[in-house]
Protein backbone atom coordinates (compact mmCIF):
# COMPACT_ATOMS: atom_id res chain seq x y z
CA UNK A 1 0.00 0.00 0.00
CA UNK A 2 1.57 3.31 -1.11
CA UNK A 3 -1.36 5.70 -0.52
CA UNK A 4 -2.78 6.88 2.80
CA UNK A 5 -5.83 4.85 3.81
CA UNK A 6 -7.36 7.90 5.49
CA UNK A 7 -6.92 10.88 3.15
CA UNK A 8 -5.58 9.06 0.04
CA UNK A 9 -2.45 11.25 -0.14
CA UNK A 10 0.84 9.77 -1.30
CA UNK A 11 3.03 8.04 1.25
CA UNK A 12 6.67 8.96 1.82
CA UNK A 13 9.43 6.85 3.33
CA UNK A 14 9.39 7.30 7.10
CA UNK A 15 11.59 4.60 8.64
CA UNK A 16 12.54 0.94 8.52
CA UNK A 17 11.76 -1.14 11.57
CA UNK A 18 12.79 -4.79 12.07
CA UNK A 19 12.48 -5.56 8.37
CA UNK A 20 9.26 -3.60 7.85
CA UNK A 21 8.99 -0.38 5.85
CA UNK A 22 6.93 2.38 7.42
CA UNK A 23 5.44 5.07 5.18
CA UNK A 24 4.06 8.41 6.34
CA UNK A 25 1.28 10.41 4.72
CA UNK A 26 2.68 13.43 2.88
CA UNK A 27 -0.38 15.47 3.90
CA UNK A 28 0.78 17.46 6.94
CA UNK A 29 -2.75 17.73 8.30
CA UNK A 30 -3.05 13.92 8.36
CA UNK A 31 0.39 12.34 8.95
CA UNK A 32 -0.92 8.78 9.15
CA UNK A 33 1.84 6.12 9.26
CA UNK A 34 1.51 2.54 8.03
CA UNK A 35 3.47 -0.61 7.22
CA UNK A 36 3.82 -0.93 3.45
CA UNK A 37 4.94 -4.58 3.32
CA UNK A 38 2.01 -6.16 5.18
CA UNK A 39 2.52 -9.84 6.09
CA UNK A 40 0.34 -12.50 4.50
CA UNK A 41 -2.96 -13.46 6.16
CA UNK A 42 -1.44 -16.83 7.11
CA UNK A 43 1.55 -15.15 8.77
CA UNK A 44 -0.78 -12.93 10.80
CA UNK A 45 -3.00 -15.89 11.70
CA UNK A 46 0.00 -17.86 12.96
CA UNK A 47 1.25 -14.83 14.89
CA UNK A 48 -1.99 -14.34 16.80
CA UNK A 49 -2.73 -18.02 17.32
CA UNK A 50 -0.22 -18.26 20.14
CA UNK A 51 -0.11 -17.11 23.74
CA UNK A 52 3.50 -16.00 23.31
CA UNK A 53 2.64 -12.67 21.66
CA UNK A 54 0.82 -10.35 24.00
CA UNK A 55 1.31 -7.12 25.91
CA UNK A 56 0.28 -6.14 29.39
CA UNK A 57 -3.50 -6.05 29.67
CA UNK A 58 -3.66 -7.99 26.41
CA UNK A 59 -2.68 -11.38 27.86
CA UNK A 60 -5.90 -13.37 27.33
CA UNK A 61 -5.11 -16.01 29.91
CA UNK A 62 -3.64 -13.76 32.60
CA UNK A 63 -6.67 -11.47 32.41
CA UNK A 64 -8.97 -14.48 32.59
CA UNK A 65 -7.25 -15.72 35.74
CA UNK A 66 -7.49 -12.22 37.23
CA UNK A 67 -11.24 -12.18 36.60
CA UNK A 68 -11.77 -15.62 38.07
CA UNK A 69 -9.78 -14.69 41.18
CA UNK A 70 -11.18 -11.19 41.72
CA UNK A 71 -14.10 -10.24 39.45
CA UNK A 72 -15.03 -7.19 41.54
CA UNK A 73 -11.51 -5.76 41.19
CA UNK A 74 -11.45 -6.33 37.44
CA UNK A 75 -14.87 -4.68 37.10
CA UNK A 76 -13.62 -1.66 39.03
CA UNK A 77 -10.63 -1.40 36.71
CA UNK A 78 -12.84 -1.43 33.61
CA UNK A 79 -15.23 1.00 35.23
CA UNK A 80 -12.40 3.54 35.61
CA UNK A 81 -10.65 2.72 32.36
CA UNK A 82 -13.62 2.44 29.97
CA UNK A 83 -17.14 2.57 31.36
CA UNK A 84 -17.03 6.04 32.88
CA UNK A 85 -16.00 7.44 29.50
CA UNK A 86 -18.67 5.45 27.67
CA UNK A 87 -21.27 6.81 30.06
CA UNK A 88 -19.98 10.35 29.59
CA UNK A 89 -19.96 10.38 25.81
CA UNK A 90 -22.73 7.87 25.01
CA UNK A 91 -25.44 8.39 27.65
CA UNK A 92 -28.27 7.69 25.20
CA UNK A 93 -26.77 4.42 23.97
CA UNK A 94 -25.97 3.19 27.51
CA UNK A 95 -29.14 4.40 29.18
CA UNK A 96 -30.78 0.96 29.20
CA UNK A 97 -29.60 -2.52 30.09
CA UNK A 98 -31.13 -3.64 26.79
CA UNK A 99 -28.07 -2.09 25.11
CA UNK A 100 -26.24 -4.68 23.01
CA UNK A 101 -22.44 -4.49 22.98
CA UNK A 102 -20.14 -6.00 20.40
CA UNK A 103 -16.44 -5.98 21.29
CA UNK A 104 -13.97 -6.39 18.42
CA UNK A 105 -10.68 -7.95 19.42
CA UNK A 106 -12.39 -9.32 22.52
CA UNK A 107 -9.59 -11.81 23.34
CA UNK A 108 -10.87 -14.15 26.09
CA UNK A 109 -13.83 -11.85 26.79
CA UNK A 110 -13.03 -10.41 30.22
CA UNK A 111 -14.31 -6.93 29.30
CA UNK A 112 -17.48 -8.54 27.96
CA UNK A 113 -17.89 -10.46 31.22
CA UNK A 114 -17.61 -7.20 33.17
CA UNK A 115 -20.32 -5.64 30.96
CA UNK A 116 -22.53 -8.70 31.32
CA UNK A 117 -22.17 -8.53 35.11
CA UNK A 118 -23.72 -5.06 34.98
CA UNK A 119 -26.62 -6.43 32.92
CA UNK A 120 -25.76 -5.49 29.33
CA UNK A 121 -26.17 -7.91 26.43
CA UNK A 122 -22.78 -8.76 24.96
CA UNK A 123 -21.03 -10.51 22.07
CA UNK A 124 -17.46 -10.55 20.82
CA UNK A 125 -15.14 -11.22 17.89
CA UNK A 126 -11.43 -12.02 17.78
CA UNK A 127 -9.04 -13.74 15.38
CA UNK A 128 -7.24 -15.71 18.13
CA UNK A 129 -9.12 -19.04 18.38
CA UNK A 130 -7.32 -20.25 21.49
CA UNK A 131 -8.32 -17.20 23.54
CA UNK A 132 -11.90 -17.19 22.23
CA UNK A 133 -12.46 -20.88 22.91
CA UNK A 134 -11.19 -20.62 26.47
CA UNK A 135 -13.30 -17.54 27.13
CA UNK A 136 -16.39 -19.24 25.73
CA UNK A 137 -15.75 -22.32 27.82
CA UNK A 138 -15.00 -20.59 31.13
CA UNK A 139 -17.10 -17.42 30.91
CA UNK A 140 -19.97 -18.76 28.77
CA UNK A 141 -19.94 -15.80 26.40
CA UNK A 142 -21.19 -15.39 22.84
CA UNK A 143 -17.90 -14.96 20.96
CA UNK A 144 -16.66 -15.98 17.52
CA UNK A 145 -13.15 -16.55 16.27
CA UNK A 146 -13.23 -15.08 12.77
CA UNK A 147 -11.57 -12.29 10.80
CA UNK A 148 -13.90 -9.29 10.82
CA UNK A 149 -14.27 -9.64 7.02
CA UNK A 150 -16.00 -13.00 7.56
CA UNK A 151 -17.84 -12.08 10.75
CA UNK A 152 -21.51 -11.15 11.06
CA UNK A 153 -23.07 -10.51 14.48
CA UNK A 154 -26.10 -12.59 15.42
CA UNK A 155 -27.88 -9.49 16.79
CA UNK A 156 -27.64 -5.88 15.64
CA UNK A 157 -25.36 -4.12 18.15
CA UNK A 158 -26.06 -0.72 19.69
CA UNK A 159 -22.44 -0.11 20.69
CA UNK A 160 -19.36 -1.54 18.95
CA UNK A 161 -16.06 -1.22 20.80
CA UNK A 162 -12.53 -1.77 19.58
CA UNK A 163 -9.92 -1.15 22.26
CA UNK A 164 -6.39 -1.34 20.86
CA UNK A 165 -7.49 -3.33 17.80
CA UNK A 166 -7.65 -1.08 14.72
CA UNK A 167 -3.86 -0.63 14.65
CA UNK A 168 -3.55 -4.42 14.16
CA UNK A 169 -5.78 -4.43 11.08
CA UNK A 170 -4.28 -4.61 7.56
CA UNK A 171 -7.23 -2.64 6.11
CA UNK A 172 -8.79 -0.34 8.75
CA UNK A 173 -11.17 1.33 6.28
CA UNK A 174 -12.63 -2.05 5.37
CA UNK A 175 -13.05 -2.76 9.07
CA UNK A 176 -14.93 0.52 9.64
CA UNK A 177 -17.19 -0.13 6.65
CA UNK A 178 -17.96 -3.64 7.87
CA UNK A 179 -18.96 -2.25 11.26
CA UNK A 180 -21.21 0.31 9.56
CA UNK A 181 -22.90 -2.50 7.63
CA UNK A 182 -23.76 -4.28 10.91
CA UNK A 183 -25.40 -1.37 12.71
CA UNK A 184 -28.32 0.99 12.32
CA UNK A 185 -28.11 4.81 12.23
CA UNK A 186 -27.44 6.17 15.70
CA UNK A 187 -25.38 3.20 16.84
CA UNK A 188 -22.03 4.01 18.44
CA UNK A 189 -18.52 2.94 17.46
CA UNK A 190 -15.74 3.43 20.03
CA UNK A 191 -12.05 3.04 19.23
CA UNK A 192 -8.87 3.36 21.25
CA UNK A 193 -5.42 3.32 19.66
CA UNK A 194 -1.91 4.70 20.28
CA UNK A 195 -1.44 8.30 19.15
CA UNK A 196 1.39 8.73 16.64
CA UNK A 197 1.09 12.51 17.04
CA UNK A 198 1.70 12.33 20.80
CA UNK A 199 4.44 14.00 22.80
CA UNK A 200 5.54 10.54 24.00
CA UNK A 201 6.16 9.32 20.44
CA UNK A 202 8.05 12.50 19.61
CA UNK A 203 10.13 12.23 22.77
CA UNK A 204 11.06 8.56 22.29
CA UNK A 205 11.53 8.58 18.50
CA UNK A 206 12.38 5.17 17.03
CA UNK A 207 12.21 3.66 20.54
CA UNK A 208 8.46 4.42 20.83
CA UNK A 209 6.80 1.47 22.58
CA UNK A 210 4.12 0.91 19.93
CA UNK A 211 6.38 0.43 16.92
CA UNK A 212 5.85 -3.32 16.75
CA UNK A 213 5.10 -4.75 13.32
CA UNK A 214 3.61 -7.19 12.44
CA UNK A 215 1.37 -6.68 15.48
CA UNK A 216 0.81 -2.99 14.70
CA UNK A 217 0.35 -2.17 11.03
CA UNK A 218 -1.20 1.33 11.24
CA UNK A 219 -0.24 4.30 13.42
CA UNK A 220 -3.04 6.86 13.69
CA UNK A 221 -3.16 10.53 14.47
CA UNK A 222 -6.37 12.18 15.70
CA UNK A 223 -6.80 13.67 12.23
CA UNK A 224 -6.31 10.41 10.32
CA UNK A 225 -8.63 8.42 12.58
CA UNK A 226 -11.34 11.08 12.29
CA UNK A 227 -11.14 11.08 8.48
CA UNK A 228 -11.17 7.28 8.36
CA UNK A 229 -14.35 7.02 10.43
CA UNK A 230 -16.10 9.69 8.39
CA UNK A 231 -15.17 7.90 5.15
CA UNK A 232 -16.58 4.71 6.64
CA UNK A 233 -20.03 6.17 7.37
CA UNK A 234 -19.69 7.54 10.91
CA UNK A 235 -19.82 11.01 12.42
CA UNK A 236 -17.29 11.68 15.18
CA UNK A 237 -19.07 12.83 18.33
CA UNK A 238 -16.06 13.18 20.64
CA UNK A 239 -12.32 12.61 20.58
CA UNK A 240 -10.02 12.70 23.57
CA UNK A 241 -6.37 11.89 24.14
CA UNK A 242 -5.13 10.63 27.47
CA UNK A 243 -2.21 8.84 29.10
CA UNK A 244 -4.44 5.94 30.11
CA UNK A 245 -2.81 2.88 31.62
CA UNK A 246 0.69 4.36 31.44
CA UNK A 247 0.02 6.07 34.76
CA UNK A 248 -1.59 2.92 36.14
CA UNK A 249 1.62 1.01 35.34
CA UNK A 250 3.71 3.78 36.87
CA UNK A 251 1.70 3.43 40.07
CA UNK A 252 2.46 -0.30 39.97
CA UNK A 253 6.17 0.54 39.68
CA UNK A 254 6.10 2.57 42.87
CA UNK A 255 4.08 -0.05 44.72
CA UNK A 256 5.45 -3.49 43.75
CA UNK A 257 3.53 -6.46 45.10
CA UNK A 258 4.72 -7.88 48.40
CA UNK A 259 7.56 -10.36 47.93
CA UNK A 260 8.30 -9.22 44.35
CA UNK A 261 11.37 -7.39 43.15
CA UNK A 262 9.53 -6.13 40.09
CA UNK A 263 6.02 -4.71 39.77
CA UNK A 264 3.09 -7.07 39.25
CA UNK A 265 0.67 -6.32 36.45
CA UNK A 266 -2.10 -8.58 37.70
CA UNK A 267 -5.46 -6.90 38.19
CA UNK A 268 -6.24 -9.34 40.99
CA UNK A 269 -5.18 -7.63 44.21
CA UNK A 270 -6.44 -6.86 47.68
CA UNK A 271 -8.93 -4.00 48.05
CA UNK A 272 -6.42 -2.09 50.19
CA UNK A 273 -3.69 -2.41 47.57
CA UNK A 274 -6.15 -1.45 44.85
CA UNK A 275 -7.01 1.75 46.72
CA UNK A 276 -3.30 2.57 47.02
CA UNK A 277 -2.72 1.97 43.31
CA UNK A 278 -5.69 4.07 42.20
CA UNK A 279 -4.84 6.76 44.73
CA UNK A 280 -1.23 6.96 43.61
CA UNK A 281 -2.37 7.14 40.01
CA UNK A 282 -4.46 10.21 40.91
CA UNK A 283 -1.45 11.82 42.58
CA UNK A 284 0.80 11.14 39.57
CA UNK A 285 -1.89 12.42 37.20
CA UNK A 286 -2.27 15.58 39.27
CA UNK A 287 1.50 16.19 39.34
CA UNK A 288 1.68 15.63 35.58
CA UNK A 289 -1.29 17.90 34.83
CA UNK A 290 0.93 20.84 33.64
CA UNK A 291 1.91 18.55 30.76
CA UNK A 292 -1.25 16.46 30.34
CA UNK A 293 -3.81 19.28 30.24
CA UNK A 294 -2.15 21.31 27.44
CA UNK A 295 -1.42 18.06 25.58
CA UNK A 296 -5.10 17.09 25.84
CA UNK A 297 -6.11 20.44 24.35
CA UNK A 298 -3.64 19.83 21.51
CA UNK A 299 -4.76 16.18 21.12
CA UNK A 300 -1.19 15.10 21.83
CA UNK A 301 -1.43 12.66 24.75
CA UNK A 302 -0.30 9.05 24.12
CA UNK A 303 -3.68 7.36 23.53
CA UNK A 304 -6.55 8.36 21.23
CA UNK A 305 -10.10 7.48 22.21
CA UNK A 306 -12.80 8.35 19.70
CA UNK A 307 -16.60 8.12 19.90
CA UNK A 308 -18.54 8.05 16.65
CA UNK A 309 -22.20 7.66 15.65
CA UNK A 310 -23.41 5.81 12.56
CA UNK A 311 -24.93 8.18 9.99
Amino acid sequence: MTGCIACASQGEQFRDYAGYQLLRCANRSCRHVWVSNVPSPQTLHDFYNTSENHLWNGDPFGMLEDYRANPDGVRRFFDRDRLRWLMKYLPAQLGTLETKFLDLGCSSGVFLAALRDIGYRVAGQDIAPEAVERGKRELHLDMKSQPFEEFTPDAIPDVVTGYNVIEHTPDPLSMVRHVRSWVEPGAAFVLRTPNHASWLRRATGAAWLWYMPPAHLHYFTPASLTVLLEKGGFQVKALRTDIGTYLFLLAYYFLPAKGRKSPSTSLSMSRARERWIFGLEKVVRCCASPLLVPAALLQANPLIEIYAIAR
